[in-house]
Order: structure tokens, then C-alpha cells, then sequence
């Protein structure tokens, strides 16, 4: 089973050959903070930020440039580079330039067996086309990315949508069809209570 580990997000240069010539010292960070729900739904990711360094060492003006595809990991990106203090000369160096910093939010333990969507389970939909536990693509015109939780007799709850670019109303909808589908644990190493994650597919 996967636990969270505080190891487990690292604060990483994002190829920035600015900043790691820049700073022979390491910016001075608290740990950064996984959310309790993240770590609950398992959610992994790597979240990269771009940001300007004021005077004082602090950072400024952070942005997402890329998402980690889910926004509560982002903002706890967001909320541990507020932490920073980077050191005076990496501070002569950059500042006024645009910077980026990665944070890799990343489980640490083995592997375990989710439970499986049984096929042809969730409800017949107008709107929808299928559920696709796994699938890594974002919220958008052709899908909405879900979060949810099995129980052990395959029904889930929990059942959460990262809206993204989605319409809200859609949003909601899709997690009424995740509720209508249902899940199948491996007979050895059951754990009631999985996490997983996909998307429903809009028809197209």
C-alpha cells in the first residue's frame, strides 16, 4: 500500500539553469505541506510554478505554468514557495527574472492492486460515453477528471470533480454517473477504501 511520506514532496529546480548557477546556497523552505485530502485520495503530481524574487528573498507573483492537474496540490505549490528565503546573492543574480520552481508531489511505498471498473456497469448516459479509471488527461470539452473512493462491496463514494475547464454543471453530472458505476476487488490483498481516479469521457 502507498503511504504518504514527507519526503515524499520535494521542492525541485525545474530545469532552471538560472537559479541552480545562480544560488550555491539553497533557498531556506519549510517542508511543504500535503494536503490531508490529497494524501487521502492518493493524488500524485508535479506542479510547476513561475514566480519573480522581491528583494527581501521572497518569492513574487507566483503562477502555475503547468498543473499538476489537481488544483489543491497546486495551491499547496503555491502556499510552501511563500515560505522561501533565498539567499542574498542568488537574490543580485535573478532578481526581476522569471523563475520556475517544480514541486513533485509523489507517494512513496509499493505498488498496490486497485479495484477494477466492472464493465458495463455504469449507467446508460446521453451525455456520457464512459468512465476511464487511470486516464491522466484533465478536465476539459472531451471529458471531466474524478476522484473517488470503493468500498468493499464496489460501490464508491467520495465522488469528487476536479471541474478544471469543465462547466460546473457538468461537472456535477459526471459525478452522478461515477456514482451509478461499480468496482471489483482483486480476490488476495483487498483494501476497502481504495482510491482511483480517471475520467468520464464525454460521446463525442
Amino acid at each position: 500500500m502507498k503511504r504518504f511520506s514527507a519526503l515524499g514532496a520535494m521542492l525541485a529546480l525545474a530545469g532552471a539553469a538560472p537559479l541552480a548557477g545562480a544560488a550555491p546556497q539553497p533557498p531556506s523552505c519549510a517542508r511543504p505541506e500535503w494536503p490531508q485530502e490529497a494524501r487521502r485520495y492518493e493524488l500524485e503530481g508535479v506542479t510547476t510554478l513561475n514566480f519573480r524574487m522581491g528583494p527581501d528573498g521572497r518569492a513574487i507573483e507566483p503562477t502555475v505554468a503547468r498543473s499538476s492537474r489537481w488544483a489543491m496540490l497546486d495551491q499547496a505549490a503555491i502556499a510552501s514557495l511563500s515560505t522561501c528565503v533565498f539567499p542574498a546573492e542568488t537574490v543580485q543574480r535573478v532578481q526581476g527574472k522569471l523563475l520556475p520552481l517544480q514541486f513533485v508531489w509523489k507517494l512513496q511505498g509499493p505498488d498496490r492492486v486497485p479495484p477494477a471498473l466492472v464493465e458495463g456497469s455504469c449507467a446508460a448516459s446521453e451525455r456520457f460515453d464512459r468512465y476511464v479509471p487511470f486516464d491522466k488527461g484533465v478536465s476539459g470539452d472531451d471529458g471531466v477528471l474524478v476522484r473517488l473512493l470503493v468500498r468493499g462491496d464496489g460501490t464508491p463514494y467520495g465522488v469528487k470533480a476536479e471541474a478544471g475547464g469543465a462547466d460546473p454543471a457538468l461537472a456535477q453530472a459526471a459525478v452522478e454517473y461515477v456514482q451509478s458505476c461499480r468496482f471489483a476487488y482483486p480476490k488476495a490483498g483487498a483494501s476497502p477504501g481504495s482510491p482511483v481516479s480517471g475520467r468520464v469521457l464525454l460521446k463525442q
